[in-house]
């Protein structure tokens, strides 16, 4: 839940501008509705905030055993959308938390978004492939800068607003980078179907015809930028 300070009209307002994204993002596709991106942002928090407690437990030594190992996009989205200091991590020792415009009442603050995350370099969203000059660009490139660190060197806290803004941002992100493996995936169908027809025509194709990019792919299949 967010703050007693924030209306219920507020919430919504929120919860509607995420699925405004995804909708852009997806031109075409299953439209997915407010109470599906809830229940999709809950199911991925439940999972996050685990692999966060067994991290949390091992390197203050509870747990036994070598240091657990985040991935990448868990420590994404405890830095950018949970917050390092969120008093509702279990195994964390408390030193700031949380804090909304006046006090928090529980520390779920951050429930927007639809992302569901199967490891640290392939995720999937609800949205459907989308054209390489996609319309949603936009409401990335205008997203809200990151919080500058403190003097002292701890990670500033958050407030309500601050994590509705890393919650776009991170689903900006997210969304892109399937944008851009989706893309690549349908040019490499397009180049195989051309290869495909020159052999049939007794003209085949010659590895200097192909774009850079996949080159770079055929070079370096699983490495490739």
């Amino acid at each position: 839940m967010l703050s007693a300070t924030i209306t219920k009209d507020t919430k919504k307002a929120a919860w509607s501008s995420i699925e405004a994204i995804l909708h852009v993002e997806s031109p075409v596709g299953e439209k997915k509705d407010v109470g599906h991106i809830k229940k999709k942002w809950n199911n991925l928090m439940r999972e996050k905030r685990a692999e966060l407690a067994k991290y949390n437990s091992s390197i203050r030594g509870t747990g036994g055993g070598p240091q657990y190992r985040l991935k990448h996009i868990d420590e994404k989205i405890r830095d950018q959308v949970i917050g390092i200091n969120n008093p509702s991590l279990p195994g964390h020792v408390i030193l700031g938390g949380v804090e909304s415009e006046t006090a928090p009442s529980e520390v779920d603050n951050h429930d927007l978004g639809a992302v569901e995350i199967l490891d640290d370099t392939h995720y999937t969203i609800a949205i459907e492939f989308k054209q390489e000059q996609s319309l949603g660009q936009e409401s990335c490139s205008a997203a809200t800068p990151r919080p500058i660190p403190t003097s002292s060197g701890a990670p500033p806290k958050k407030t309500s607003r601050q994590a509705t803004a890393a919650s776009k941002r991170f689903l900006c992100e997210v969304s892109d980078e399937i944008s851009r493996k989706r893309l690549l995936r349908e040019k490499i169908k397009l180049a195989q179907s051309v290869v495909e027809l020159r052999a049939a025509m007794g003209n085949p194709m010659t590895l200097d015809e192909f774009p850079e990019e996949l080159k770079k792919v055929l070079a370096d299949p699983w490495n490739h930028k």
